[in-house]
């Protein structure tokens, strides 16, 4: 007794077309890739950005705390240039300049 095989084309239209190519599985992986590849790109950004906002948060509050300090001393005390009198404008480390009143 021989079994002979049926072709694709022979087989009737639900049995030929359930699977996938590989062709077809290669570009679905790729097209997942650059998705993916994507979101992890936007990801990142927002990482850095949050961390460089952080690091300005710091610096802003760590100069606040600089000109509290000067604006907490007598005026007498305070090391400056007096602009007018009764106007000081102060340096402070170089980095803020601000101005103390009498």
């Amino acid at each position: 007794m021989k079994v002979r095989l049926k072709s694709l084309k022979s087989l009737p239209p639900d049995i030929s077309s359930r699977g996938f190519t590989l062709i077809e599985g290669v570009m679905a992986v790729g097209i997942l890739s650059i998705g993916f590849l994507s979101i992890l790109g936007v990801i990142t950004f927002g990482l850095r950005i949050i961390k460089n906002n952080q690091e300005e948060t710091l610096k802003m509050f760590n100069a606040q705390a600089l000109i509290e300090q000067e604006i907490a001393k007598p005026y007498n005390e305070v090391n400056g240039i007096e602009i007018r009198p009764g106007l000081k404008e102060v340096d402070i480390n170089g980095l803020i300049k601000t101005y103390i009143s009498q």
